[in-house]
C-alpha cells in the first residue's frame, strides 16, 4: 500500500499520479477535457471506462509529448497544475530521465562533400 500527500486544493484538480507513473482521470471532473488533452499528449491510454480514465507514462509516451514541443519542465509543471497529490519522486525521475537527451541532437547538412585525411 502507497500513501500520497494531497496538494492543498486538491479537489480542483481532476488526476492522480501514481508511483508507477499511471495516472487516473476523474472523467466526471470540470476540467476532464483539459487534463485529456494533455494526457494523451503524455502518455498512453490504459483503460477508459465511465467514470475513471487510466493513463500510463513510458518512454515512447514521452519521446511522442517532446516531439510535440512539450519540455521536461512543462510536462512536470503542467503535471503538477493537474495533480491531485505531490507528484511522486520516482515518477519525476523518470521524466527527467527519459526526456532529457531527445531534441538535442542536430544534423547539419551545409556540404555534401565528404572530407578524408588521405
Amino acid at each position: 500500500m502507497f500513501y500520497q500527500t494531497l496538494q492543498p486544493d486538491h479537489e480542483k484538480r481532476p488526476i492522480w499520479v501514481l508511483p508507477d507513473c499511471s495516472i487516473l482521470l476523474e472523467a466526471y471532473h470540470p476540467t476532464y477535457r483539459i487534463a485529456t488533452e494533455f494526457l494523451i499528449a503524455i502518455a498512453e491510454a490504459q483503460m477508459r471506462p465511465t467514470l475513471i480514465h487510466e493513463f500510463k507514462i513510458n518512454e515512447s509516451s514521452l519521446i511522442s509529448a517532446i516531439s510535440l514541443k512539450y519540455t521536461t519542465d512543462k510536462i512536470l509543471t503542467i503535471l503538477d497544475k493537474l495533480s491531485k497529490n505531490v507528484i511522486p519522486p520516482d515518477v519525476e525521475k523518470f521524466i527527467k530521465d527519459k526526456t532529457k537527451h531527445y531534441g538535442k541532437a542536430k544534423i547539419d547538412r551545409k556540404s555534401t562533400r565528404l572530407n578524408s585525411s588521405h
